[in-house]
């Protein structure tokens, strides 16, 4: 959106139209937005690993200080599933065998964490910054190899179209989403942005024009 912005600004005002300030922006856009997902996705992460670790604890904690109720919630999460008590009795005397097979079954029953697959916030960061370079990485090629105002400008914003729709439908794949759907919503969302750094770019290059 930013090299839109930068691109339409230079369409308006061709005199002062610079090829490499594009693509000087694109650059800066890249590594500024890397940098702010990853960290972003970082501290949202840690909370989430630092709560983990929390119930992880607490579990712990009851299931060192009160066996008996936790063994009978655990009956219980067994017979909400639709098992006969007798039936819950055995598979949670089974699965409390050991201390580690104990606290996995709470964990996993109780509240669905499955304590071999904490958070990973640093993994996080350093795949929100990949996606991040790779959705750049069109619109910074175009911008790259396209000379002109007018054909830079349009390549960026097909690109940028293709792009955000490919993203939007991964998304939506691994998530279990309506593929199309939302794609489109990604792809209708992301050119709303362009319009708008469109716009301001647009009123820039007017108003240093004159």
């Amino acid at each position: 959106s930013i090299m839109v912005g930068v691109a339409a600004a230079s369409l308006i005002n061709k005199k002062d139209y610079d090829h490499n300030l594009v693509i000087m922006t694109g650059l800066a856009a890249l590594v500024a937005g890397a940098c702010s997902m990853a960290l972003g996705e970082f501290v949202s992460v840690y909370s989430q690993r630092d709560t983990e670790k929390t119930d992880i604890a607490r579990e712990k904690w009851e299931l060192l200080n009160n066996p008996e109720n936790e063994f009978g919630e655990l009956v219980e999460c067994y017979m909400a599933k639709g098992l006969s008590r007798e039936l819950s009795t055995r598979v949670a005397e089974e699965l409390s065998a050991t201390k580690e097979q104990a606290l996995q079954a709470h964990l996993i029953e109780e509240i669905n964490l499955d304590p071999d697959d904490v958070a990973n916030p640093i993994q996080a960061a350093i795949v929100s910054a990949i996606s991040f370079g790779a959705g750049t990485a069109g619109p910074l090629l175009v911008a790259g190899f396209v000379k002109g105002a007018v054909p830079q400008l349009i390549g960026i914003i097909i690109i940028s179209g293709v792009m955000l729709f490919v993203f939007g439908g991964i998304g939506a794949h691994l998530g279990g989403a309506p593929l199309v759907r939302a794609a489109l919503r990604v792809f209708i969302s992301g050119y709303l942005a362009m319009a708008a750094t469109f716009g301001a770019g647009a009123l820039f290059g007017l108003a240093t024009s004159k």
